[in-house]
């Protein structure tokens, strides 16, 4: 039982520490699941929270939703309060299968909010039929 405990407790801080902080930048677009083209520009979309500063826009890749990693920085020490970032979708970049976008607060990096997955259509590439 204490063991139980113990475990509980540590896991609820671990999740703590990493999660996402409610009512900061929640984002709108990318649209869950759909597929954007790349050569495209994608609108990357936020309502932006309470807290004021500049924010880091980060794409995330892996193969499923349940494995994104950290890709590379779309944005940096760039104006929250726009809400908005358009994103030109490279057409020479790598396919890993799913992204999704972390934005960051850059003086806080804890506190940051994830987007919806969703794919890029890459020429050669399989990839959901639903697309812009």
């Amino acid at each position: 039982m204490h063991f139980t405990l113990i475990t509980a407790a540590i896991m609820a801080f671990a999740s703590s520490t990493f999660a996402q902080v409610s009512g900061f930048d929640v984002m709108t677009s990318p649209a869950d699941s759909f597929t954007y083209n790349a050569g495209s520009t994608l609108n990357i979309i936020w309502a932006p929270g309470t807290e004021a500063g500049n924010v880091t826009l980060t794409l995330m890749q892996g193969a499923s939703p349940g494995s994104l990693q950290v890709g590379p920085v779309l944005a940096t020490n760039y104006n929250n309060t726009l809400g908005k970032y358009p994103w030109a979708i490279p057409t020479d970049m790598t396919w890993h299968g799913t992204y999704g976008i972390n934005i960051s607060l850059v003086t806080n990096v804890t506190h940051f909010q994830y987007s919806f997955p969703f794919y890029i259509a890459i020429s050669g590439t399989a990839s959901p039929a639903t697309s812009v």
